[in-house]
């Protein structure tokens, strides 16, 4: 049984300077709505102004709230409901409805098919983890298939673990010199945690700060330093 609901959506969209809005029913409205944003989350009011979204927004707590993880939807509105933003053909990026120069042909956006999904969780779960739950759904790993062959691995192995949730791991990959490998972390909460990695050998006590995006080198030798994202 899953602990989520998937829609998807399929629109054939030919108007001009409109909005169209996806309003899911959502429970109560809360006081404030917790919304992605770039390296992090924002509480924002319930003042009916539209505001950008990243990959998922949170209505509600615990229980009685409700987590949506987006695909493709880029804006939401609040009113006592979450009102998303799924298409809209304004001039220019423009949400003003009066017409500046109805002489002139203005060429629309958003015209033609269009889908989307969202993902409908039904309790408020955590900054980071409804931030790792939109990343898995949103980007798919990538299989590469191969045959059997000889090296230095086991034939099975864990390579990346991680305790608890106070961070999420946003990229792990080899070093661009190739000493080791660099491993990211970022803090959605605004609350900072420590968290206890362990990268193939190799174990490291990690110390997160609010909001914090860090980059660590696991280094041949078994020891971790911190870099930064140039890797310097």
């Amino acid at each position: 049984e899953n602990d989520f609901i998937d829609y998807r959506y399929r629109v054939n969209w030919n108007e001009k300077h409109t909005v169209l809005k996806l309003i899911p029913a959502a429970g109560k409205a809360p006081n404030a709505v917790l919304a992605a944003a770039p390296g992090g989350s924002i509480l924002r009011p319930m003042d009916g102004r539209e505001y950008p979204v990243g990959q998922w927004m949170r209505w509600g707590e615990g229980k009685d709230g409700v987590t949506l993880l987006l695909d493709g939807i880029f804006a939401y509105n609040t009113g006592d409901k979450p009102q998303l933003t799924l298409l809209r053909s304004p001039i220019y990026g423009d949400m003003r409805r009066s017409i500046f120069h109805p002489e002139l042909d203005f060429q629309y956006m958003e015209q033609g098919i269009t889908t989307g999904r969202i993902r409908v969780i039904p309790e408020a779960v955590s900054p980071n983890a409804a931030a790792a739950q939109a990343m898995q759904w949103n980007d798919l790993p990538i299989v590469v298939c191969e045959a059997n062959h000889g090296g230095t691995l086991p034939p099975t192995a864990t390579g990346l673990t991680m305790e608890t949730s106070d961070a999420v791991v946003t990229a792990l990959k080899k070093a661009e010199d190739g000493n080791g490998y660099v491993l990211r972390l970022t803090e959605y909460a605004g609350a900072g945690g420590t968290t206890h990695l362990r990268l193939g050998n190799t174990e490291a006590e990690i110390s997160v700060s609010p909001y914090e995006i860090k980059t660590l080198r696991f280094l041949p030798d078994g020891s971790v330093t911190e870099t930064n994202m140039l890797e310097e």
